[in-house]
This record gives structure tokens, C-alpha cells and sequence, in this order.
């Protein structure tokens, strides 16, 4: 049996990973543009890649980030 906190804790590693993902995808959508935020662009994409390759994403999601990333780039779907 599920305890509501186990639940609560999966919600939010869920949410912290979609998250990530969405901020990764959109950061390369506006690195693909010319525009003075590319900077910003490319420092969001570098922080979420730190992310998917950090010790506190395996912590959240069990899942190797190096294949997570690989699949993110080349454009798998996770929902």
C-alpha cells in the first residue's frame, strides 16, 4: 500500500522533472532564434543538462541522465 507522503514525494520529483524538461526545450527553441537572450538561453539549457546529469536527478528518478539526455535530444516524448 501507497503512503500519501510516498505519493507526495513522487508527485514532486515529477513535477521537478517536467519542469526541467520544459525549460530545457524552450531554451533550445529560443537558441535556434538570433536574439540578444541567447545567453540566457544557453545558461538555462547548461543548467538543466547539469541537471539530468546530477546525482540529485538519479535521487529523484532512478533514471541514468546521460540516456535521459540522448533521448531528450533526439526528441523522444516522456509523456
Amino acid at each position: 500500500m501507497t503512503n500519501i507522503m510516498d505519493e507526495g514525494w513522487y508527485d514532486l520529483a515529477q513535477a521537478i522533472v517536467v519542469e526541467a524538461v520544459e525549460d530545457w526545450r524552450v531554451s533550445n527553441l529560443k537558441l535556434k532564434k538570433p536574439s540578444n537572450d541567447n545567453k540566457k538561453a544557453l545558461e538555462l539549457r547548461r543548467s538543466c543538462e547539469r541537471f539530468f546529469l546530477s546525482n540529485w536527478f538519479d535521487a529523484l528518478t532512478g533514471v541514468d541522465g546521460r540516456l535521459f539526455l540522448r533521448r531528450l535530444k533526439e526528441g523522444f516524448s516522456f509523456e
